[in-house]
């Protein structure tokens, strides 16, 4: 995939074995030399009604771009958070944001200037640089390991120290150069960046197409010739004559509400949270984090989870646990346990509480706060769904799993492809910024990748 580039005439040894041999003429800097690192607050200037953009660490985009709708008034976020303008480089500090790339461009910011949780680093390139060869070395795949290799802290929030920063050390051509290489890389990666784009739409195709095909299998059925009736139920229409309508509640053997022990950073029992659902799945964590747990709690092959707190787009989720006692899986007191009786197959009712039209239905009982939303086990427990007898659950479910299976394929290949493409878009830009490639008599075009 990598086009053949040629190199410089002539290399030394840049004296860092991360970087390797560098182009003559180039010179070994300090971040700290040719940019301001973490600009103070009180250059800023502003009055007390003056607007600014301030930022979340989640508008930090991982692809190189910042989100800036939200807007306050200065007043609001002046004290305690890090202060960056138009042109700054923004650095994610902490886990898992650093390591999954979340780093931006400052541009289009309210008057120019922006404030931002103190979870981040700011990079201020003086006249000695190019502001976007500077944004490039931060993406490059040696800021990003020698970063993570540098952070302090516990558990699952580590930060990058200043220090690292202030002393990362580069390979630095003239202005002249760097303006050079940043036109190329520009051009290079957005070329990357589209074709990946297109990727990813095509994986919103198939997934909306796999949605669909599962939802239209717990609700209707495989046998488009039997009779249907209305039995009443709010978020379906006719459903199979023969299947019937419970509460949830009734197809369950077992409610049960999770811990309250918050994670202590390392032990031998796993502790499930919200995060760790994802389209019905349970992901669990590589490491414990409890070391002591009443063991009835101990998830077991089979058993859903109900997330009872979220955000209200993330509300009502659920996931089958696929482990077993073994593992050493528990649950916090968000999520809730539901253990199915001999009316419902496991994998079936996780399907159906999954599928779109019930989701929707469910969410609209929660009931919304400031940043989360709640649907407690009662009331959900109490929401009406429809069920094929127990045999018809497992014929459908093992139709959905075997025709699931050629989307997940598919998708399966087009994230591996999208994933080579992101390889190659930071082996391109460690190669253009340490110098291996010579981009200098270049034209800047359409580079065809395969």
């Amino acid at each position: 995939m990598m086009a053949k580039f040629k190199g410089y005439e002539s290399y030394v040894d840049s004296g860092v074995e991360s970087i390797g041999y560098m182009p003559t003429g180039w010179t070994l800097k300090r971040l700290k030399h040719v940019c301001v690192l973490n600009p103070s607050k009180s250059e800023a200037k502003l009055s007390e009604d003056t607007e600014v953009t301030f930022l979340p660490m989640e508008n930090i985009l991982s692809v190189g771009k910042i989100d800036t709708s939200l807007v306050k008034e200065y007043s609001e976020v002046a004290v305690g958070y890090t202060y960056f303008r138009d042109g700054d480089i923004i650095v994610a500090k902490v886990t898992p944001c650093f390591e999954n790339g979340n780093i931006a461009l400052a541009q289009d910011l309210t008057n120019g200037i922006a404030f931002g949780t103190t979870e981040l680093h700011v990079i201020r390139p003086t006249p000695k640089c190019d502001r976007r060869y500077i944004f490039y070395l931060v993406q490059s795949n040696r800021f990003r390991l020698e970063g993570i290799a540098s952070m302090y802290g516990v558990a699952g929030l580590k930060r990058i120290p200043a220090d690292f920063m202030a002393n990362f050390k580069f390979a630095l051509p003239s202005v002249a150069e760097q303006i050079q290489i940043a036109d190329f890389l520009d051009q290079k990666t957005n070329e990357i960046d589209s074709v990946v784009a297109d990727k990813q739409k095509l994986i919103s195709v198939l997934d909306e197409q796999r949605k669909t095909l599962i939802t239209d299998a717990v609700t209707k059925g495989l046998n488009s010739d039997v009779e249907t009736k209305d039995f009443g139920v709010e978020w379906i229409g006719d459903i199979p004559e023969h299947w019937q309508v419970f509460k949830i509640k009734h197809v369950l053997s077992q409610i049960e509400y999770g811990i309250s022990e918050s994670s202590k950073g390392e032990g031998e029992y796993k502790l499930l949270t919200m995060g760790n659902i994802s389209h019905g799945e349970i992901q669990i964590p590589s490491g414990g984090s409890l070391n002591e747990l009443d063991e009835r709690y101990l998830l077991n092959t089979n058993d859903l989870l109900f997330n009872r707190t979220n955000s209200l787009d993330q509300i009502a989720k659920v996931g089958i646990f696929r482990g077993s006692v073994e593992d050493k899986v528990t649950f916090a007191s968000y999520l809730v346990r539901l253990k199915v009786n001999e009316k419902a197959d496991s994998e079936f009712l996780n399907l159906l509480l999954n599928c779109h039209p019930f989701l929707s239905y469910a969410r609209s009982f929660a009931i919304p706060s400031v940043s989360q939303a709640n649907l407690n086990a009662n009331r959900y427990t109490n929401l009406k769904i429809i069920l094929p007898p127990v045999d018809e659950q497992r014929a459908i479910r093992d139709w959905i799993v075997e025709r699931s299976q050629y989307i997940n394929d598919a998708i399966a290949e087009i994230n591996q492809q999208i994933h080579k493409l992101k390889e190659y878009r930071l082996s391109l830009i460690f190669e253009a910024v340490t110098g291996k490639i010579d981009v200098r008599d270049l034209t800047v075009e359409a580079t065809m990748m395969a």
